[in-house]
């Protein structure tokens, strides 16, 4: 009766967070992150129901929101939770697992997003009125909290460039957020229910051939052809997203060697999330580790006794 009940409580739970941040735009970049949280914990007591959950919660959608939420829920959110139930049921590991639910939630976004727009033409003109409109509201908040006058007017002259510089990226972007979003989620998941326990964070680094593909992006985004340029351009985005996870786990394996209390970590991982100084840092830190092996993962030097605890 146990798992009938957790079943519930995780398809009220999804449905209406998804409904909220669906019927308030203005708290939908908050509430996008909470709102994996009770399914993937269904996922990780009973992975076997996910399917359950998927069908029920999009129904209840569909009746209590729109047709167009029940599809954006099911095709993005909701199959990124199942390909985390799948991972968790044939024990894949959990970066291969992530990546999936990455790749799933990335596809299902631009395909929400194609259709709503009916057309590529319509969804990029489309998609730069929203970023430009979301550029005209970070100005503004930044002019209230009492920025720069004059760095201010130097952004709003290189308004367009700057537009036209994120629409380029936009998909490594989503790719981005759909990574950073799940990638929490997971984590906390993983201190409630045992699940992906071989997985530690602080021995992670990126399989080394992804180097060969970060170089190759790197130069493929100064191709003539366009096409060929924006798809490395975005390659490079997602990769940095992986040397920037590298980094991080750099920074944890060296919190907990010096054992530092769980507030000072949190406290870390904040400073780096809002200071764009560490984050720079720290992906630089991923990038060479491959070279520094700074944590000695591959002379076998790094401290044994962390291996054995978590």
């Amino acid at each position: 009766m146990r798992s009938f009940r957790d079943l519930g409580l995780a398809t009220v739970l999804s449905t209406g967070l998804y409904g909220a941040m669906v019927l308030t735009p203005a708290g939908a970049p908050a509430l996008v992150w909470v709102v994996p949280l009770p399914g993937l914990l269904l996922a990780a007591r009973h992975p076997r129901l996910v399917g359950i959950w998927w069908l029920v919660t999009a129904l209840a959608l569909s009746v209590g929101i729109s047709a167009s939420g029940s599809i954006g829920f099911a095709i993005t959110l909701g199959v990124a939770t199942m390909i985390v139930a799948a991972g968790i049921v044939r024990s894949w590991k959990l970066e291969f697992t992530v990546a999936a639910a990455i790749g799933a939630w990335t596809v299902g976004v631009g395909t929400l997003y194609l259709a709503s727009a009916g057309e590529m033409t319509s969804a990029v003109s489309t998609a730069t009125e929203q970023v430009d409109q979301a550029f005209a509201m970070a100005l503004e908040a930044s002019k209230a909290a009492g920025a720069d006058t004059q760095a201010l007017a130097l952004l709003e002259t290189e308004r367009g460039t700057l537009v036209q510089s994120v629409l380029r990226v936009l998909p490594g972007l989503v790719a981005l957020t759909g990574g950073a979003i799940l990638s929490a989620n997971v984590a906390i998941v993983r201190r409630i229910v045992p699940v992906f326990e071989t997985f530690q964070l602080r021995y992670w680094r990126a399989p080394e051939v992804l180097i060969w593909a970060f170089i190759a992006a790197g130069f493929g985004m100064f191709a003539p052809i366009t096409s060929l340029s924006m798809l490395a351009t975005n390659i490079f985005v997602v990769l940095l997203g992986c040397y920037f996870v590298q980094g991080l786990a750099v920074v944890a394996y060296y919190l907990e060697r010096l054992g530092l209390p769980m507030s000072l970590r949190v406290g870390t991982y904040v400073l780096i999330a809002i200071q764009q100084l560490l984050t720079a840092l720290v992906l630089a830190l991923g990038i060479f580790d491959l070279w520094g092996d700074f944590r000695r993962l591959q002379t076998g030097a790094a401290d044994a006794s962390l291996s054995d605890s978590d």
